[in-house]
């Protein structure tokens, strides 16, 4: 019986219109194929199998909406009726999952002009705060302090904006920020812009918990992302929080490890 690569079957039978997008269920586990859950995009299949999709009720502007939703479960934080500021906003997959979740406002911030997505846009629990530097908002441009912060910017680091999270969180609040090690690392450690070794994943993720504590914040918890970055870095979310206790390294040596098992055969 000819085999086929589970993506790619996922797309030519019309389940979805993108590779990225068939890739992205498989790797949340919402591909039952058989009568098996499988996770690897490139699991080879009999191009008869029986094919069906879980866990659908949810879809995302963009990429950003599988990230976060991961990170809010593993987190276990309640969304609904929550004050949110979403930096790095771009299309809006992070806003489109707090908006889904039942967020009562969403504040989404990006440098950019018109990338927001239009269904977004239109949203009237969505303030759309565009050709805007986060490193600069002020709580008067929110109208006040957030339960929670998401972050996710590119050719930055985290660093550059741990004061403004720290300004426009609640006391009570938490942010959920992406950490992308290639923007925490020297360039001597990446390769053509990816960062492969364990190693210098728990390096960078070290120097940004250092900086979010120099900042009076906490590492109150760490996952990594069901989806790399776009030229193919794994990457990581940190919980900030202002109470609590940090993380040890231990800890983070194990998230890192579990990200590289994770991505092993995809």
């Amino acid at each position: 019986m000819k085999k086929e690569r589970l993506d790619l079957l996922l797309v030519k039978r019309g389940f979805f219109p993108l590779l990225k997008e068939a890739q992205a269920e498989i790797m949340l586990g919402n591909v039952i194929a058989g009568d098996k859950k499988i996770s690897k995009c490139g699991a080879l299949c009999p191009v008869d199998i029986d094919i069906r999709l879980i866990n659908r009720r949810k879809r995302y502007v963009g990429r950003g909406g599988f990230k976060i939703e991961k990170a809010v479960k593993d987190f276990n934080i309640v969304v609904r009726n929550q004050r949110v500021i979403d930096m790095g906003a771009s299309t809006g997959g992070f806003t489109d999952f707090f908006l889904q979740n039942g967020a009562e406002r969403v504040f989404a911030i990006d440098v950019g002009y018109g990338e927001l997505a239009w269904k977004l846009r239109k949203d009237p629990r969505v303030c759309v705060m565009e050709r805007q530097n986060v490193r600069y908002v002020e709580e008067r441009d929110t109208g006040g302090k957030a339960d929670i912060i998401s972050c996710d910017l590119a050719f930055i680091s985290v660093k550059n904006v741990l004061p403004t999270i720290k300004k426009l969180l609640k006391p009570e609040g938490v942010a959920i920020v992406l950490v992308k090690p290639q923007f925490e690392l020297s360039g001597n450690k990446t390769e053509k812009g990816i960062v492969h070794s364990k190693k210098f994943h728990k390096q960078a993720l070290i120097y940004v918990k250092k900086y979010v504590i120099n900042n009076g914040l906490k590492c109150a918890n760490l996952t990594y992302s069901p989806i790399k970055g776009k030229k193919g870095n794994i990457e990581f979310f940190y919980l900030l929080s202002f109470t609590g206790t940090d993380i040890p390294e231990h800890f983070i040596s194990d998230v890192v490890d579990k990200a590289h098992e994770f991505f092993k055969d995809r």
